[in-house]
């Protein structure tokens, strides 16, 4: 809970009632935001591996492309709604068969409505900045 009359962050029992200038701290004690943090190990992000069409979810990462079977295209959600977003994309085999990163109807993904990731190991990393997808591809 934000108590703005004291310009910091409290937790409360659930349950419980307060009034944010009268009554006394709950019985937990204060949280401030701001503290550093410390991973003392890895951090595992979601992985998926494709191997048609897909439209990517809210709960996508990293996304891997096999397109051995044939040319696959990646959709992604709109830049509008998913401000600050990160997508890692790859193309994980070789062969003629493309992969598409497609942008949002009205959209655009590194400045064009769509990307071709054509050689094994081609990589698109993408954030949402609000109205379009940035970032950089390697290839």
């Amino acid at each position: 809970n934000w108590n703005i009359a004291k310009d910091d962050c409290f937790s409360q029992p659930n349950g419980g009632t307060r009034s944010f200038i009268t009554q006394q701290v709950p019985s937990l004690a204060p949280t401030r935001f701001g503290a550093p943090v410390s991973f003392n190990g890895s951090i595992t992000q979601p992985v998926r591996t494709i191997t048609t069409d897909y439209v990517v979810t809210n709960f996508d990462r990293m996304i891997f492309a096999d397109t051995t079977a044939g040319g696959i295209t990646i959709y992604l959600p709109s830049a509008t709604t998913t401000a600050g977003r990160e997508l890692i994309i790859q193309r994980v085999v070789s062969g003629a068969n493309p992969l598409t990163v497609q942008a949002y109807t009205g959209e655009t993904v590194e400045g064009s409505g769509s990307v071709t990731l054509s050689a094994a190991g081609d990589t698109i990393t993408i954030i949402s900045n609000g109205s379009d997808f940035k970032g950089t591809s390697t290839k």
